[in-house]
């Protein structure tokens, strides 16, 4: 129950399998609060609060989907794995204040290469990103990524009086009629992540 002027109402949130919000309000007089407050909620449970991007809790729901998606539909699905090189450099350098505008930025630059309407990113966690490509091939999927780390490579993150500079290491797995679950995939995206960074990252 909430509390709008001075009135107690419900709020019913139904997840369908499209991903939308959708909800009915019996008072249409305060239709437009309502809806603001769902989508205050629905924003709470499904975004990372720093970086607007996906959090956890949504790739935990999300990729199990999106795998029997592609394999409905015959596609290639490509999970990317992405950790920033030598974060712990950066907080201890220059504080975490610094680090998590660096996080936020890292982020803003991957979404601006992913296809808004088909693909996401996910804050896997501290400076780690999970990516989803729908019907991307591995050829695809490396032309994107390169793409990628050059960006990453060439921004420099103002902070106040200070310049910051930081690469990304990505691991990639593509898969198509899989049997594998959310949590392999992930497992061997990750693997490839640390192998990238034992080849010297970057």
């Amino acid at each position: 129950p909430l509390v709008v002027k001075r009135k107690r109402i419900a709020v019913e949130l139904l997840k369908d399998i499209t991903n939308s919000l959708v909800f009915e309000t019996i008072d249409i007089e305060y239709e437009s609060e309502v809806r603001n407050i769902a989508h205050d909620i629905y924003s709470f449970l499904q975004k990372d609060s720093l970086t607007n991007l996906y959090n956890r809790r949504y790739m935990n729901q999300m990729l199990p989907a999106e795998i029997e998606r592609s394999n409905e539909d015959n596609n290639y699905l490509t999970i990317a794995m992405v950790d920033i090189d030598h974060f712990k450099n950066v907080n201890d350098t220059y504080g975490h204040y610094t680090g998590d505008i660096v996080i936020k930025t890292i982020g803003e630059i991957m979404t601006k290469y992913i296809r808004k309407d088909t693909d996401w990113i996910a804050r896997y966690g501290g400076d780690e990103f999970l990516i989803c490509l729908h019907d991307v091939d591995q050829t695809e999927a490396r032309k994107i990524v390169e793409r990628l780390r050059k960006a990453v490579e060439s921004t420099v993150v103002k902070v106040e009086d200070k310049s910051v500079k930081v690469t990304a290491s990505f691991g990639l797995i593509t898969v198509k009629n899989t049997k594998l679950k959310s949590d392999d995939l992930i497992k061997m995206a990750d693997d490839k992540l640390y192998e990238a960074k034992r080849q010297g990252r970057n």
